[in-house]
């Protein structure tokens, strides 16, 4: 099967190493969508409304990146990190 994966990019990028997209055959895997935009800042400091946003913005583009679509997800799970990045 091919595997098409997408590296993060911008200061989170140089930071961690991980890739934001991976699909392998039909499926695809994501990680590592935050409230920050491309050059690493928190979108809107205290509205978790506009992060919320922001981070599926980030999902959007990293579907796209690999040639799917958020029409296509079948489960979504989120996670909350305490005390920010």
């Amino acid at each position: 099967m091919e595997r098409t994966q997408t590296p993060a990019t911008g200061p989170v990028g140089d930071l961690f190493a991980f890739s934001t997209a991976v699909r392998v055959g039909r499926q695809v895997w994501l990680s590592g969508a935050s409230g920050h935009d491309h050059a690493g800042q928190l979108v809107g400091p205290d509205q978790p409304y506009e992060q919320t946003r922001q981070a599926l913005t980030n999902l959007k583009e990293a579907l796209e990146s690999v040639g799917a679509s958020l029409a296509v997800v079948a489960t979504m799970y989120w996670t909350q990190k305490r005390g920010g990045i």
